[in-house]
């Protein structure tokens, strides 16, 4: 039901542009035409048959879309079907539509769907490559393209009223990319997600660059036929950046106005989904009326949506969300490629020397693209993930030119005061340079990628698939037998039921990559990273792991993705981030100005640590089983078994890494950790009493409708405890003093003059004391955990040892490192004399 109203809510703009009614207020004499709704359901219609029944035909998806709107322009263009008024009127229609309806319409769906789809994480690592190609590479691309157009009007070819403006207006459209159909074939392949994202993300920042840089032309070209001797280029180049930044502050500001708002509720599906889709077209319409770049802004919304937003919005209505947007997408893509064809085949008109133009355009598009990448390749293989020879051939030919370009091409086509022949070799150019890249490079890449080996599979990787799909076939084969002996089934024909069973993937040599050193270990981490991501996702939609915490985790496990599983998955480094991913761990604090100022920023990041080594204890847990069904694999070799006993190793460091992190955080913060707990077992206990009353409600026990109250007063509840966790008080510089045996046994009198002469410094995880070791100041540890290394020995620091240059167990070969934040008891060599008088046996505690 969810989904059948989210597509009459998206078909609702279309039938409005569709009725296409001029704004005034009396209507006289309109007949509402039912053309276009028949063309946009026979079109779905169209989209899911080809989707479901040409699977196998091997052209993508879109061009198939694509040449069927050929088809039906070209039959109607023939008058083929003028006795059929209802089917003519919807093509005419479809060959009709108003660029606007692209833009505004179509255009937003795409645009933020391909940006909320990406992975963050890759986008970033992409995005200077991306930026690359997409902003100096395409500017430079325009001037070239240009500078092609005057060669083909200098020589005599074509374009003969053709100036530099038009040129140039020409260039930016025929620059831009869309890359839809080689995408949704990488995913298809496995090309690699850090190529797809790639080629997806140039792409989106491309379209924005070409859209900013046509509408400076046009505008230009718009002067010039009202009258103006010298359109402002300058003063319109300078403009650029300021449509692009503005556009990217306004899907900013719009994201994280949506983002706070989603703080104030608390799985509200109606309220989160609403307010994605509203924001996404909110951003285009107000970017558009103050002359900024919508699409920019689009992407800019996208990425905090799939970034921030991720773990902000609901993860029962997240699941929904991503299948909205991938239904609202195919809509798009099905109208939309089957509206181009119609246009391509309807509205160009030409002469048969327009053709050589198109033929020289198609190969000078090619040579100036593969130019752009040739000249950037040197630094673009060196920066975020590199980008290798194979992969920018893939680049290079998978550029291809659609809707966006089409759309830009349809408002020069429609802008009465351009002189037709130019309208109509605009359009013509464009249209054919979209139709063949279509046909040619969107056909052959399959081909392409293929051919270059990017679809290999690692030797180590296809290990694994084959003893999985042995795995299943023992374990379907056990199945089996157990049916054999069902009285219910007893006398099937085994013979027959057999035929269902796993065959054996056996790749040939062709389709796998050479042998590589530690391959195997290397998958496996891999694969094990991957799970421990599942796990956290896991525990984060069911309420066990903060968002904070979450997005820790992630970055720690995409760090080590990045490395391709070179590394050990128990890299002490890891925890290292912890402790370092707050200021407050990150340099020396005074206990006074942190027991005066508000410890909410304390409490937030120490939790966020607790919560996230908490929850990493419990990834491990999944990690060991994933280990042993690995190894109980009978047709494991030798060094396989000698592997996964390596990987056990790892797992169980790792989780005594984080039980080490946890026992250090206790003593570091024994007050700070209490409340923390507390808030763990407050929000352990509210999941399962959810988790609980929703099963009793699948069970029947009780109505849906009278128990949605209380799952209410438990959601309310939850959303308090975040917003309002418990609190906690640090201690007095009395108590921590009397946390020192040695000065434990003073009276309360001297106590409180020694609290008025010492200070109290907390120093940061893995902080080297040797400065302090060669100082007459003193430092008393009181809390926390350290190293003291002396003379290749190795002993943890106890309560009340003394770091100082005083104390005689120190020598110069002595080194103390902290293993987690300490307290110590700060005693100035200024307030030295003064501390000894209270501490009478202090001699004796240095000697």
């Amino acid at each position: 039901m969810k989904k059948i109203l989210a597509l009459l809510l998206f078909l609702i703009p279309f039938l409005l542009f569709a009725g296409d009614w001029n704004g005034s207020e009396v209507v006289e004499n309109e007949v509402w035409k039912m053309s276009p709704l028949f063309f946009i359901i026979a079109s779905l219609f169209i989209g899911i048959i080809c989707k479901h029944f040409l699977k196998k035909v091997p052209i993508p998806f879109t061009v198939i879309l694509l040449i069927i709107g050929l088809f039906l322009g070209v039959v109607h263009r023939f008058e083929w079907l003028e006795n059929i008024s209802l089917l003519d009127e919807s093509i005419f229609w479809a060959g009709h539509i108003k660029p606007e309806i692209i833009l505004y319409v179509f255009l937003p769906t795409l645009i933020f769907e391909a940006a909320f789809d990406l992975d963050v994480h890759t986008f970033k690592k992409s995005f200077w490559n991306a930026f690359l190609m997409a902003v100096p590479g395409i500017i430079v691309a325009i001037f070239i393209s240009a500078s092609m157009a005057m060669g083909i009007k200098y020589f005599g070819i074509g374009f003969g009223n053709w100036d530099w403006y038009v040129s140039l207006m020409f260039g930016s459209v025929i620059c831009a990319t869309d890359p839809v159909a080689v995408v949704a074939l990488l995913k298809e392949l496995g090309g690699g997600k850090k190529l797809r994202t790639l080629i997806e993300s140039e792409s989106l920042l491309n379209d924005g660059t070409a859209i900013v840089v046509f509408m400076i032309f046009y505008s230009a070209i718009s002067s010039q036929i009202a009258g103006s001797t010298n359109p402002e280029i300058i003063g319109s180049a300078i403009d650029f950046i300021k449509v692009a930044f503005g556009g990217v502050a306004i899907g900013a500001a719009i994201g994280f106005l949506t983002l706070s708002l989603f703080k104030t509720v608390f799985n509200d599906s109606l309220f989160e989904i609403t307010a994605i889709i509203g924001s996404a077209y909110l951003t285009f319409f107000i970017a558009e009326s103050f002359h900024l770049s919508g699409v920019i802004g689009l992407v800019t919304l996208g990425l905090i949506m799939a970034g921030r937003g991720k773990t902000r919005i609901s993860p029962e209505v997240g699941h929904f969300l991503h299948d909205f947007w991938v239904l609202a997408a195919f809509i798009a893509n099905t109208l939309i490629f089957i509206v181009v064809g119609v246009i391509i085949a309807h509205r160009t008109r030409f002469e048969m020397e327009d053709f050589i133009d198109l033929a020289i355009v198609y190969l000078g598009i090619h040579l100036i693209r593969g130019f752009i990448i040739f000249v950037l390749f040197p630094i673009m293989k060196k920066i975020g993930y590199g980008v290798s020879v194979k992969d920018s051939i893939v680049l290079w030919w998978g550029g291809l030119r659609g809707v966006i370009g089409l759309a830009m091409a349809l408002i020069v086509a429609e802008t009465s005061s351009i002189p037709h022949d130019i309208r109509d070799q605009f359009l013509f150019i464009t249209a054919g340079i979209v139709l063949l890249t279509s046909l040619i490079n969107a056909t052959t890449i399959k081909a392409l990628v293929k051919g270059l080996g990017l679809t290999k599979v690692p030797l180590a990787k296809a290990t694994l698939v084959n003893h999985t799909i042995d795995k299943l076939r023992h374990s379907a084969e056990l199945r089996l037998e157990l049916m054999k002996k069902d009285r219910f089934m007893g006398g099937a024909d085994w013979s027959h039921v057999e035929k269902f069973l796993p065959t054996p993937w056996s790749p040939s040599k062709d389709e796998l990559l050479d042998k590589v050193e530690n391959g195997l270990i290397k998958e496996l981490r891999i694969n094990l990273l991957n799970k421990e991501k599942s796990s956290y996702w896991k525990l984060f939609s069911k309420g066990l792991l903060g968002r904070s915490a979450y997005n820790l985790l992630m970055k720690i496990n995409n760090e080590l993705l990045d490395q391709g599983g070179e590394f050990s998955i128990a890299s002490s480094s890891n925890i290292d981030l912890l402790w370092g991913s707050s200021k407050i761990f990150n340099e020396v604090q005074d206990w006074k100005i942190l027991s005066k100022s508000s410890n909410k920023d304390l409490f937030s990041q120490l939790y966020t640590n607790y919560d996230a080594v908490r929850a990493m204890i419990k990834s491990q847990d999944d990690l060991l089983v994933l280990v042993k069904n690995l190894e109980s694999d009978t047709s494991n070799t030798k060094d396989q078994i000698i592997v996964l006993k390596s990987l056990k190793e790892e797992v169980n460091e790792k989780k005594i890494q984080g039980l080490t992190f946890l026992r250090n955080l206790k003593n570091a913060f024994p007050e700070v950790y209490k409340t923390i707990e507390t808030r763990q077992a407050s929000r352990d206990l509210l999941n399962f009493q959810k988790t609980e009353l929703t099963s009793m409600i699948n069970l029947g026990r009780v109505d849906k409708d009278d128990s949605d109250k209380f799952l209410l007063e438990i959601e309310m509840k939850m959303s308090n405890l975040l917003t309002n966790p418990p609190t906690f008080k640090l201690p007095k510089s009395q108590e921590l003093l009397k946390l020192i045996p040695w000065i434990e046994k003073l009276d309360d009198f001297s106590v409180v003059n020694l609290s008025k002469i010492i200070e109290i410094k907390i120093f940061p995880a893995n902080y080297s004391f040797d400065k302090e070791l060669n100082s007459n100041d003193i430092g008393i540890l009181v809390r926390g955990n350290a190293k003291f290394d002396d003379n290749d020995q190795s002993n943890d620091l106890e309560i009340g040892f003394i770091i100082s240059k005083r104390n005689k167990k120190i020598t110069s070969a002595s080194k103390v490192v902290s293993n987690s934040p300490l307290t110590l008891i700060w005693v100035a060599e200024s307030k030295f004399n003064s501390f000894v008088k209270l501490v009478k046996d202090f001699d004796a505690q240095i000697s």
